[in-house]
């Protein structure tokens, strides 16, 4: 685990939809911190703090439970760490993020990250925890994969943090219109992957430089044991003094450093081309010495920049995340592809076969509406799919009232009319009742001499 400090929100925006398996919650809300520890060879000694932002939607898709996050970060300042490359390998050394150019902070990736959020229906309070995925850069909204719990493991009891509520709670719940009164990070794993890769692809040349280094003190001291010859001042040679002037400043440009890398090119071409009035004495060895070191750590500083992989897991080869798809946004988008009215209040059926299924709504003062008798009590059926030689896959059934429907208890039935060739025997549907806007949403099954009823 990565941290262990949690993170309170403050919640932005809330707000619910009530009705039995529909989308029980939609809301916005924020915190600050916890800090973010590295705990891995390639991120060791990086830490900082995160503000954060989160959207949370909760409901149902073909009436199972769906969790959707969408999910942002935001840094101020803290110490990440940047890759160098040395004679035996690879290591890591911190600096701080505000010398970073934009470009490098957009590397730095949250993964793993673990958000509870704790729900009220009014009587109890409940935790969902949900995985927010791998994130984008600092500033960029994420969406992560959207979940789908079972029912038994969707909601925490908050009185006992690994203690799920059974499946009728949950669903029960899920029909309340739920309020959010906390959220907290949980758990979030560092990765500087991505940030790496960049250094070493976008700042090849102050690596570069960096590497040789060593081969510019070893060529002047083979200078001086063969020749007696100080090269050590020499216009253009190199210096850390540029490295230490970063310290307090954000990084130079990898044109400066291109820029510097050619000038210590030229002055090893020079110094490793010594004209032969120069190389007096018997003494050539240190310096020839010197020279090949030269060249294979030319070789060995390109090669390592050129083919640098990154330690670690790369982020981006985690799912892509996307918006959630849920129960009443699938049976909008039918009605609205069939031509449907809602009016003030409707009643809609869908399901996924070319089966035909019939909506019934029976009225308080009697009478029926359905496929025979199309209007009652002041509604309509004006869409009746898989009837006759027209059928479909995806189909719906809508009867809708333009005016209030006045007192007392409708009775909803669905029947399964003729089960479609191919198709199981229990067809499995989703009935929707809106009223205004508020919608209530009901999973159910039907074959053919086995209805399914219920009242509102």
């Amino acid at each position: 685990m990565a941290f262990r400090q949690i993170a309170t929100a403050f919640i932005l925006l809330l707000f619910g939809f009530s009705g039995a398996l529909a989308q029980s919650f939609e809301g916005a809300f924020s915190g600050d911190g916890p800090r973010i520890y590295g705990t891995t060879s390639t991120t060791e000694g990086a830490e900082f703090d995160i503000s954060w932002q989160a959207e949370a939607r909760l409901g149902t898709l073909l009436g199972e439970p769906v969790v959707s996050l969408r999910f942002k970060y935001d840094i101020a300042a803290g110490i990440v760490t940047i890759p160098q490359l040395t004679l035996n390998g690879r290591r890591y050394t911190t600096i701080r993020y505000g010398q970073l150019p934009p470009k490098l902070q957009a590397g730095i990736r949250l993964i793993d990250v673990k958000l509870r959020m704790t729900f009220s229906d009014g009587m109890k309070l409940m935790d969902v925890v949900a995985d927010v995925g791998a994130t984008g850069g600092p500033g960029e909204w994420s969406f992560n994969v959207p979940g789908s719990p079972d029912w038994d493991a969707l909601f925490y009891s908050h009185s006992s943090f690994f203690e799920f509520l059974d499946e009728e709670t949950a669903r029960a719940a899920m029909g309340e219109e739920l309020t959010l009164v906390n959220a907290t990070i949980e758990d979030a794993t560092l990765s500087l992957y991505q940030l790496h890769d960049d250094y070493m692809r976008l700042y090849d040349d102050r690596e570069e430089y960096r590497i040789m280094g060593t081969a510019f003190e070893r060529l002047i001291e083979g200078l001086k044991r063969s020749y007696d010859i100080d090269a050590s001042n020499i216009k253009d040679g190199w210096t850390d003094a540029y490295f230490y002037a970063e310290r307090a400043a954000p990084l130079d440009s990898n044109e400066e450093w291109w820029e510097r890398r050619g000038r210590l090119s030229d002055v090893f071409e020079k110094l490793a081309n010594l004209p032969e009035e120069l190389r007096t004495g018997t003494n050539h060895g240190p310096y020839e010495q010197a020279v090949e070191e030269l060249r294979l750590l030319s070789i060995a500083a390109t090669d390592g920049t050129y083919n640098y992989v990154p330690d670690g897991v790369d982020p981006d080869s985690f799912p892509e995340g996307h918006e959630p798809e849920f129960d009443s946004e699938t049976i909008d988008e039918r009605l609205e592809a069939a031509g449907a009215q809602r009016g003030v209040f409707s009643v809609s059926l869908v399901w996924d076969s070319t089966s035909d299924l019939d909506l019934y709504v029976h009225c308080p003062g009697g009478g029926v509406i359905n496929y025979e008798n199309k209007s009652a009590c002041g509604g309509r059926l004006d869409v009746d799919a898989n009837a006759g030689d027209t059928v479909t896959i995806s189909p719906v059934e809508n009867i809708y009232w333009e005016h209030a429907t006045g007192e007392g208890n409708f009775t909803v039935q669905v029947k399964m009319h003729k089960r479609g060739r191919g198709n199981p025997e229990w067809e499995r549907f989703l009935l929707q009742i809106r009223d205004g806007d508020r919608d209530r949403i009901f999973e159910g099954e039907v074959r053919e001499g086995a209805d399914w009823r219920t009242e509102f």
